[in-house]
């Protein structure tokens, strides 16, 4: 019989496996050269501890291995009333299966485990925010084929 996945908050216990993954998620990206501060995601995920009604740390694990992660808060839309917004900052598939079925189930635990956590906090809206610069082709493919709608762009320039 083969295990199963399953998607639960981060907990203090997973503190240095999911730094170990958010170290990975950073080296990969456009910002890699920006020294990695582990005290600042520490602080993120002691976000998601003490204040899981504002903030999200979610895992997906198979056996005792973390396959992925997501970092998400809860707040308003800048300009509106009455509307509360899920902005997604960081979902990470380990490299080792994000190219596989097994990735995208992983993937697919994260963005249900998201959403069912925005509705149970009244949220109407989810935005991922996708700023790693990396195979940005297959994460917009992969966003729209899950019926996302394009809400714009991230742009960036180095000074």
């Amino acid at each position: 019989m083969m295990a199963k996945l399953r998607v639960e908050r981060v907990e203090e216990a997973d503190r240095q496996k999911v730094c170990d993954l958010a170290r990975l998620a950073h080296e990969e990206s456009i910002f890699s050269e920006i020294p990695f501060s582990e005290a600042k995601f520490y602080k993120a995920l002691d976000n998601t501890l003490e204040e899981p009604s504002a903030y999200l740390g979610l895992k997906v694990t198979l056996d005792d291995a973390i396959l992925g992660y997501c970092y998400a808060m809860l707040g308003g839309y800048y300009i509106g009333d009455g509307a509360k917004v899920v902005t997604v900052i960081s979902i990470f598939v380990d490299q080792n299966v994000r190219s596989s079925v097994l990735g995208g189930k992983v993937t697919m635990h994260l963005m249900r485990g998201i959403e069912k956590w925005g509705r149970e906090e009244g949220a109407s809206f989810v935005m991922y925010h996708v700023t790693s610069g990396t195979d940005v082709a297959n994460v917009d493919r992969f966003f729209r084929k899950m019926g996302m709608t394009t809400l714009g762009g991230n742009y960036g320039n180095k000074l």
